[in-house]
């Protein structure tokens, strides 16, 4: 059978057929042979020689093609277990890399503090800049502005007293924005330079409305 230039349709027509014939065709199996799988395909880099010069050579380039082929049929096929559209998950996590959501943001020193909005909606509190001098572990309520929330700090998301997120880094599908979106609370994302413009302990008004969110100082 020939495989070559076949639409991604295709492939995720074959993975239902081979599916409908597997013992275990459920999302939880599916994901622990993903887990396997990328174990198995990350070997061949952890084992490159070049890399690596101490560790065993691990396998043949047609062992590592393999390997790698495995993953991605078993990727596509936990998307088709939990009914998502390889497609869609494609052009959804291609459009996430497009936006460099891990990268730096940089934004203009005047005008107004903008951002992507993460979540939408409107709030006014009391800010809170995180820095040195104001560790994320003082936090207690009110608007909770950041360079970023690493996934170790989402314990401070989770209790339930940030009424509304401002981040200088990240995009619509970085960590923080995921979790403000679990969680309902307000967020504004990306905006470069938040942290240095919104002065600590005033009260803002979080504008997070259609896809530019704008942070004003309203107070003292």
């Amino acid at each position: 059978m020939a495989f070559e230039n076949k639409p991604i349709g295709w492939w995720e027509n074959e993975v239902r057929k081979l599916m409908a014939e597997e013992a275990h065709p459920e999302a939880f199996f599916r994901a622990l042979l993903v887990l396997t799988e990328l174990g198995d395909a990350t070997k061949y880099v952890t084992h490159d020689q070049k890399l690596n010069p101490l560790a065993r050579p691990h396998g043949s380039r047609q062992e590592e093609v393999l390997a790698l082929g495995q993953l991605l049929i078993q990727a596509l096929s936990l998307s088709v277990a939990r009914g998502v559209s390889n497609e869609e998950a494609l052009e959804a996590g291609l459009k996430n890399w497009q936006d460099r959501d891990w990268k730096r943001r940089e934004a203009a020193s005047g005008g107004p503090i903008k951002g992507r909005v993460a979540v939408p909606g409107r709030v006014e509190d009391v800010s809170y800049v995180v820095s040195g001098e104001h560790e994320l572990g003082d936090f207690r309520t009110g608007v909770l502005v950041a360079e970023f929330v690493k996934p170790d700090q989402t314990q401070f998301l989770l209790a339930g007293q940030v009424r509304a997120l401002v981040t200088d880094n990240g995009g619509i599908m970085s960590h923080p924005a995921i979790i403000a979106r679990e969680l309902g609370i307000v967020a504004i994302v990306g905006t470069g330079n938040g942290t240095k413009r919104i002065p600590h302990g005033v009260r803002v008004l979080v504008r997070a409305e259609g896809d530019e969110g704008i942070v004003e100082v309203v107070g003292k």
